[in-house]
């Protein structure tokens, strides 16, 4: 039986990170287990299947690996460093065991199958630690690598796999100019990348469950006298460290959302709404989408107060995803050399994905049904002579999982 990457099995859920809770949500000094549940699955069910292993991000094997060490690439990165310690209150980890509710993770069905896709919160939930590497808008400069010595995917162009590639062979793509088109690491025309001449890499689907969030959400605590600080320099830093991470995420495109939380309850210390007033103020933070106060409370408070949050976000996914499609839509072919229904066949594929991200409904369905078309299209154009039928059939059967309900 053949074992498929999670990012083709899994249900495809907007990536939500969220910092400030303890990496994947465990409290600060907790020794992590690799082999637990929030390692990623797919190092772990996909080692005894070479064909299909697909490194995590975070792996220096893997082809989206964000490597600081390059100096080169620094520029391509932002690098979002938190500097006040992590999250200590109670409330902290029972709003880990909230949100997780809405988290899909790498499951192969719904949360809760008797209820209608649409009317769920399913998001991608990555509790991270105190650094987080986001990919910046711009294109990233690839290695260089000689693009025949390097096989492509006989489905989605991933480098796990090795097969001949779609289209005309990859002499005809060494051009300078051509060379030049694209410097993204996955483009299919970038003549040094190990993507070169594919359809689409199943990294460009890993890149969205892994590092490109649409909402970053900094969790911090709200000092206090029994801490045996000055409040009025905890508070400033606090701010200053609020408005350096929204302006990271603003300025890549994602939204950011401040979550405080607080040990102590305002019925007792009514001087909290002041200070959380005066924190929304510098940072320019609202109070209903931008900055939310959790103070000490009862439990159905914080089950209200996640809830709220699940929400909140779920129109920002939406406009996210809505502005990648229409992004994708308006992109032309401006490379002739390479095949025509092989393109309407990626940027339809690009299309479905960015439609499911946003929920199963009628119109992502269609979305799907009209790429199945389009790669059928795309096809009909390979030489039967290099054992096409099994690109074929592995190429439609990882759509049927992507597209699954």
């Amino acid at each position: 039986m053949e074992r498929y990457p999670t990012e083709i099995s899994s249900i495809l859920a907007p990536l939500v990170i969220v910092q400030g809770l303890g990496q994947d949500g465990l409290p600060e000094g907790t020794v992590h287990n690799p082999d637990s549940a929030t390692s990623s699955s797919t190092d772990k069910t996909l080692t005894t299947d070479k064909s299909w292993k697909l490194p995590s991000s975070n792996r220096k094997e893997s082809s989206i690996f964000c490597d600081l060490d390059d100096p080169t690439l620094k520029d391509n990165y932002e690098i979002i460093d938190r500097k006040i310690p992590m999250v200590q209150a109670a409330s902290g980890l029972e709003l880990v065991s909230l949100l997780n509710s809405y988290n899909v993770g790498d499951n192969y069905w719904l949360l809760d199958n008797n209820k209608e896709y649409m009317k769920q919160l399913n998001y991608n939930i990555k509790f991270i630690g105190n650094r987080f590497v986001l990919p910046k808008t711009n294109k990233r400069t690839p290695p260089v690598a000689s693009p025949a010595s390097i096989p492509t995917s006989p489905v989605l162009g991933s480098s796990a796999l090795s097969s001949p590639s779609i289209g005309p062979s990859p002499s005809i793509f060494t051009s300078a100019s051509t060379k030049t088109y694209s410097s993204s690491i996955l483009s299919p025309f970038n003549a040094d990348s190990e993507f070169f001449n594919s359809l689409l890499p199943i990294e460009w689907i890993q890149r969205y469950r892994e590092q490109r969030p649409f909402v970053f959400i900094s969790v911090h605590e709200l000092a206090t006298k029994d801490d045996n600080i000055d409040l009025t320099v905890a508070d400033t830093e606090l701010a200053n460290e609020i408005s350096r991470i929204k302006s990271q995420c603003t300025s890549n495109n994602v939204k950011h959302l401040s979550i405080i939380l607080c040990s102590k309850s305002i019925a007792l210390n009514p001087e909290l709404d002041e200070r959380v007033a005066q924190l929304r103020k510098v940072t320019s933070l609202p109070a209903r989408s931008g900055l939310l106060f959790l103070p000490a409370g009862t439990q159905r408070e914080v089950e209200n107060f996640a809830a709220s949050v699940a929400h909140l976000i779920k129109p920002w996914a939406v406009e996210y995803f809505n502005a990648l499609e229409k992004k994708f839509k308006k992109r032309t072919l401006q490379n002739l050399e390479y095949p025509e229904k092989s393109w309407l066949a990626r940027q339809a594929l690009k299309s479905a994905i960015a439609a499911e991200m946003k929920g199963i409904s009628d119109y992502s369905t269609k979305a799907m049904e009209y790429c199945y078309e389009k790669l059928i299209d795309a096809t009909r154009q390979l030489d039967m002579l290099i054992s096409s039928w099994v690109i074929v059939t592995r190429l439609i059967r990882n759509l049927t999982f992507i597209s699954k309900t």
